[in-house]
């Protein structure tokens, strides 16, 4: 059996999960005929209200929302981590180190400067 490796599953692949629900397929005979494992089909099935009231198009809309929603959470974490991130922290230490470089680089160029004249 040769399974996907795309773990969203398509509108289509839903339909015909509830077709061949409704003709008594088991979860493992549905994974053979669409290609996906028998652990996705059941969570699938298990997500989306069971064997008997398994709807594939309202199991699709549910899954929309959920990758929806899974990427709003993660762009307002992201958003509220980002300046408490250590990656974010250690950048600014590199750039006020840069900067302090620079200060003592024209500290000790001037110094020079005003040796050379005296």
């Amino acid at each position: 059996m040769s399974t996907k490796f795309n773990y969203l599953l398509t509108l289509a692949e839903r339909k015909q999960i509830q077709r061949l629900l409704r003709m008594n397929f088991s979860c493992s005979a549905i994974a053979i005929e669409i290609g996906r494992s028998k652990n996705g089909i059941v969570s699938e099935v298990r997500r989306n209200g069971g064997r008997r009231l398994y709807d594939g198009e309202k199991a699709h809309n549910a899954a929309l929302e959920r990758q929806i929603k899974r990427y709003e959470n993660l762009s307002i974490i992201n958003s509220k981590k980002t300046d408490n991130h250590p990656i974010h922290r250690m950048k600014i230490r590199i750039d006020n180190l840069e900067m302090q470089l620079e200060i003592l680089y024209e500290t000790i160029k001037e110094m020079k400067n005003d040796k050379v004249d005296k």
